[in-house]
């Protein structure tokens, strides 16, 4: 278990160094999954406007304290609680950050710190959805890899062998969630939510590193790492591309974990090829080149993004449109999903006031997809599907700091980034906002 001690800086606000050591301990404490949401939630009340200018304009910090629940932590609620965390830790230590160095040591943290931790983190809880116990280690293995451990063969077998979409999308779900929290800084920057200076390395950083991971099978690249003796110390799926290939292709093959670039087949190859060419789609984001919106005659603020990633059944392009009229946010998206017999259409809509100083406030989105049927690779039948997801937001007292949030995801069967499963579910959900 890891605790959080706060008092061992006598912190002032005009000084830097004590910040940085606060913040820095911090950072690594409420970044650990083990340290429990609430904590992450006791750290803001307690260190509420660290460092931070007066005039700086008032942002939203949401926390996730429950989300379905015995299940937790989600890939949602690490997605989200991590963003807050980050965007204020960023935050409460400008202008340090904006050096030269300070950037380097910002771009070097995101990558070698935070990029992991999320990213395993959503492999571990695609198996603790399925009830299989898991240990991510995102950081300084052995052989320099993060990975998830402690699961034996004979459960990943047993996954495959009776729900081969969710034991794929266990491969899938590192790069779905470095995906998502990709996309979330996108719609906090186009709608003026968050200075896209807080957001741009930690978004660089995962845009870039969607595209690295992907594009290793247009060269034929290969990690060429050994399965450990111990099953126990190997990571669950090894490469997520290579591995998440094979099984769609071969899900019947005789178990193993570790897939090279040289055990595909002619036909998995060249997916893998594609997979590396279409990924530099990734690279069509204004903000990773520090572009958060334009701005339109009648004073709205408006935004565009493509984005490409794998899915339990294939692959899929996206498109984004974002719109800001005052403090109403709209995101519109379109989505073709692909397996290897067919193209499926998805689409869906959010709307949210993102001004944070209202004392109510809500976040509506509505999703409608069409894919393959049992979310086969090889079904050229569809099936439609849909899923509502909506928050609500309440300050208790006008002048308070922080709101009480509470939302629900009502979804049929089917792939929705960030849902904990693919079967139709109904989720609701339990957190809190801190607000300067």
């Amino acid at each position: 278990m890891v605790e959080l001690h706060l008092a061992k800086v006598d912190v002032v606000g005009s000084n830097p160094i004590a910040r940085s050591i606060l913040v820095f301990e911090a950072s690594v404490r409420a970044a650990n999954r083990h340290a429990g949401s609430w904590r992450v939630g006791v750290l803001f009340l307690l260190t509420a406007g660290l460092g931070v200018a007066e005039e700086a304009p008032p942002r939203r910090y949401p926390i996730l304290v429950l989300d379905d629940p015995p299940h937790m932590p989600t890939q949602r609620q690490v997605n989200e609680n991590f963003l807050s965390v980050h965007r204020w830790l960023v935050r409460a230590l400008q202008p340090e950050l904006s050096t030269t160095p300070g950037r380097l040591l910002h771009l070097a943290v995101d990558a070698l710190l935070f990029l992991p931790l999320t990213h395993e983190e959503a492999h571990r809880s695609v198996l603790t959805r399925e009830g299989i116990a898991a240990s991510s280690r995102p950081w300084f293995g052995r052989d320099g890899t993060a990975r998830v451990t402690n699961v034996r063969d004979d459960d990943l077998q047993r996954l495959r062998d009776r729900n081969l979409p969710t034991f794929v999308r266990l491969h899938t779900a590192g790069l779905e969630s470095d995906a998502r929290i990709a996309h979330a800084a996108e719609t906090l920057a186009a709608w003026g939510a968050e200075d896209p200076d807080v957001l741009w390395s930690d978004h660089a950083v995962r845009r870039l590193a969607i595209v690295g991971y992907h594009a290793g099978g247009l060269f034929g690249w290969s990690p060429d790492l050994p399965e450990e003796s111990d099953e126990r110390e190997r990571d669950v799926v090894g490469h997520d591309v290579y591995g998440m290939i094979r099984h769609l292709h071969r899900p019947e093959m005789p178990f193993r974990r570790y897939t090279e670039f040289d055990d595909l087949t002619p036909d998995e190859r060249r997916m893998a090829r594609r997979i590396g060419a279409r990924t530099w789609v990734n690279l069509a984001s204004p903000l990773l080149f520090g572009r958060s919106h334009w701005a339109i005659d009648d004073g709205a603020r408006i935004c565009a993004s493509l984005a490409y990633g794998l899915t339990p059944f294939g692959d899929m392009f996206e498109q984004n449109f974002w719109r800001a009229d005052g403090a109403l946010g709209l995101h519109l998206y379109l989505r073709e999903y692909q397996n290897r017999a067919a193209w499926f259409p998805a689409a869906g809509i959010r709307l949210a006031p993102f001004d944070p100083r209202r004392r109510v406030g809500w976040d509506l989105a509505l999703h409608v997809w069409r894919q393959p049927r049992r979310l086969a690779f090889d079904e050229a039948d569809g099936t439609w599907g849909c899923a509502a997801d909506l928050t609500a937001r309440w300050r208790p007292l006008p002048g308070a700091h922080w709101s009480v949030d509470v939302g629900a995801l009502a979804k049929t069967e089917g792939h929705l980034p960030e849902a904990a499963t693919l079967g139709a579910d109904v989720v609701v959900r339990a957190g809190v906002s801190w607000i300067w």
